[in-house]
Order: structure tokens, then sequence, then C-alpha cells
């Protein structure tokens, strides 16, 4: 699973820079730790003029520095924005994981040379700025059981029942909250009811119900999904 920079604090700023360069984060990790975070993909002036756009450097220009090449006093994180920045990375661990790409080693244990071009690909391979759909379906539940003061069953709830089978699923099906009921009726039967999150009987408190179009049997669903009450032969 791709490790999603949706949490992060930073999360809209870091997509901007991704969207330029996904190396330019690595750059300010090596900005926070030059000793543990480096390569030799990084071009010091231009990575640091890129993210002075951004507020996240203290850039010193040809004319205002000594030398010609830019040196660790030329080029710093800002305070408090591209320090923060930075701490943020290194504690989620995104520094480490960026660190890693130039670690790797082919079968025969012979270490692989990354160039920019692998760096992104890599980057887009392991990181994402959206979030785990587990964890949208989770907060879509909360704001439900918020919105109508009820308690809704886990994702994936299940309920064995006088030979039946209960199961209720949630997905988002073409962007919209759908509530999934599946039912393994006793007759080996599979029922499956897709129920839209407008469609749901949350204020009225009404049964959902089923009918098994082998054996006839009708399923009634409580209206907040957690069990049958009733099964009529």
């Amino acid at each position: 699973m791709k490790t999603t920079l949706a949490y992060l604090h930073n999360s809209a700023l870091l997509y901007d820079i991704a969207n330029e360069h996904p190396l330019l984060i690595y750059f300010i990790c090596h900005l926070g730790n030059p000793n543990i975070f480096k390569t030799d993909l990084f071009d010091d002036e231009l990575n640091c003029r890129a993210l002075e756009k951004h507020d996240l450097t203290i850039y010193k220009s040809r004319k205002d520095r000594k030398g010609h090449h830019v040196t660790k006093l030329d080029c710093t994180l800002s305070k408090p924005v591209g320090e923060m920045v930075y701490n943020e990375l290194k504690q989620k661990g995104i520094c480490k994981e960026l660190s890693n790409f130039f670690d790797l080693k082919d079968e025969e244990n012979n270490h692989i040379y990354i160039n920019k071009e692998d760096f992104v690909r890599l980057f887009w391979d392991n990181f994402q700025f959206e979030e785990h759909t587990d964890k949208i379906i989770e907060n879509k539940v909360k704001e439900l059981e918020e919105r109508y003061n009820i308690n809704l069953p886990h994702d994936g709830h299940n309920l064995p029942k006088d030979g039946n089978d209960y199961t209720i699923h949630y997905e988002f099906i073409n962007n919209i909250f759908h509530f999934v009921v599946r039912i393994k009726c006793e007759c080996s039967n599979d029922l499956e009811e897709f129920i839209e999150e407008n469609n749901n009987n949350f204020e009225s408190f009404e049964s959902y119900i089923i009918k098994c179009n082998r054996c006839n049997k009708i399923f009634y669903i409580v209206y907040n999904f957690y069990y049958c009450s009733k099964i009529i032969r």
C-alpha cells in the first residue's frame, strides 16, 4: 500500500512541490540533516531557489555570497515554515522512506543507481496524496453517525442467523456512498442490495426489505443495518 501524505499538516504545499519535482521534498530533508539525507542528484542552487518560492528556504544569490558554489550557509531552511515542514517529514518517517530509494539493490545484491527520472517514478509508486479508501469510508460513517445521531456497524459486520448469513459493507460507487447488504440465504441463494446514502431509513426507522427470488423468503433489515429483525418464510 502506498504511503499517503493526505494527512500531513502541509499536504497541500507538498503536493504542489511534488508536482514541480518530488526530489525537492527530499531536498527539504537534506537541508534539515545533510549528513543523513544526501544524494548527488541535488542542484543546490536550483533546488534552493525553487523552495524559496514557497517560503521554505533562505537563499543567498550569487551576488550576495562569497564563492560561486552554494554552501550550507547560502541555503538554509526558513524559520518557522521550512523547519516546521522538515520536522513533520522527519517525524512521519517520510525522509527515511525517500532515503531508502538510494539503498536499493538488485537480485545479485548490487547497488542500483537512481537518477532523477527513477526518483520521480519511485516517489509516485510509493506515495500518494489521496486518502486511503478505508479511511474515507471511516470518515463517512462517522459523519453519518453524527448527522443522524445513530450508531452504525463496522464495515464487514456479519451476523449468521437461523441458517442465513447477513453482512453489511460500505462502498463508494461512482463517488456515491452505498450501504451494500449481502445475504446468504439458507436455500444457498446469494442476495445483494445496494442502498445509496440518501435512501437510508435513519429518520423513519423503517426496515429495509429484501426478498429471496429463489425461495421467496423475506428479510427485514433494521434501519441502522445492525441485524435482520425478522425472517418470514
